[in-house]
């Protein structure tokens, strides 16, 4: 529960640091409080211009000694004059309580019109309203925020002494603080004042949505990076396999040549000649000469094969008639389609 707590107090707006500020004309009035208020008393007049108007100079005033102090993050509320305000006093007798509200409602509009802002204090059972039409308050909220100062309360300091006794100004200065440290009324902003600071709340949902987004992301390029390398992985095993696939189809062709040769070998194996005759066939040939077909019978040797030109096939030939292997024969010779030679020779056995 305290946790949970802690968590609500760090989405609360936090009041502690704020300063109330009274202005009597002539002099502005500062009383700032972070734990303890402390009323300070600005020692200058300030003249107004024709052409702006009051408001916002001392709106500009007030910014500017908050930027002096470095009270810039400060909330700010600000005590009006009596006569700046309507005030009402009464008892509101047989009223109860919950419909006071809504009486003072019905009062500030008959005295300011329909836009109104009002707002009540009730002390010793004695009830002080007060009421602002809504377009002057906004005149104070639209010159603040222009100069960058966080206006939450617009009140004038009730008076219930009796008999009424003048209240000193720097008084009004740490009313006006109070009202926002301890967010009571009366306050014509108070709908400004919220219990959440949802900027805070904002900034917060924002980072956990981003940090939300960047763990995905990390997951998401994990994932992609572990399939990337399995598939690097798998598609190095096929290709090894697509390479093995290669060299087993040329080995199952040279075997299935030997196996030809071996059967030729060994219906001939009687002949030694014959055995001589195609051991020369395969040492003469060289890489100028690819031998395609073999034909034994009896009687010769058929060979069909491509040289790179006529010149190696000669010398084939001619390889062959210096060998033992008998009576060699040019049979016929083409162009193949790559510009050699394909030519067909034959073996006769016994001349």
């Amino acid at each position: 529960m305290k946790y949970f707590e802690r968590i609500k107090n760090f989405f609360r707006e936090d009041f502690s640091d704020v300063v109330g500020i009274y202005h009597d004309g002539e002099k502005i009035f500062f009383a700032r409080s972070t734990h303890k208020i402390e009323p300070d008393e600005v020692n200058f007049e300030i003249s107004f211009a024709d052409d702006i108007p009051p408001i916002e100079q001392l709106a500009e005033k007030i910014s500017l000694t908050l930027n002096q102090r470095g009270w810039t993050n400060s909330k700010v509320g600000l005590c009006l004059n009596d006569d700046d305000v309507i005030i009402f006093r009464t008892n509101f007798e047989n009223i109860p309580q919950s419909e006071i509200y809504s009486a003072v409602k019905t009062w500030a509009t008959a005295q300011t019109g329909k836009n109104s802002s009002c707002d009540f204090v009730e002390i010793d059972g004695e009830i002080w309203a007060e009421t602002l039409s809504e377009n002057i308050v906004k005149e104070y909220i639209s010159a603040f925020e222009k100069n960058s100062v966080n206006l939450c309360a617009l009140t004038a300091m009730p008076n219930f002494s009796e008999p009424e006794t003048l209240i000193k100004n720097h008084e009004r200065a740490v009313f006006v603080a109070e009202v926002l440290s301890q967010k009571k009324s009366p306050n014509l902003i108070s709908k400004k004042i919220g219990d959440w600071n949802f900027k805070k709340i904002f900034l917060t949902t924002a980072g956990i949505f981003l940090f939300s987004a960047l763990i995905v992301s990390a997951k998401l390029f994990y994932d992609y990076r572990t399939a990337e390398n399995e598939f690097n992985a798998v598609q190095k095993i096929l290709s090894e396999q697509s390479e093995n696939l290669v060299l087993k189809k040329d080995l199952d062709a040279n075997i299935s040549e030997m196996k030809k040769i071996n059967s030729l070998l060994e219906s001939q194996a009687e002949k030694f000649s014959k055995l001589n005759v195609l051991i020369h066939i395969g040492k003469t040939s060289n890489k100028n000469i690819l031998l395609k077909k073999i034909n034994a019978t009896e009687n010769f040797v058929q060979i069909e094969g491509t040289a790179e030109n006529s010149d190696a096939v000669e010398k084939y030939l001619r390889r062959l008639k210096n060998s033992s292997a008998g009576n060699v024969k040019l049979e016929n010779t083409s162009t193949a389609d790559d510009g050699g030679i394909n030519f067909t020779m034959k073996i006769n056995f016994g001349g």
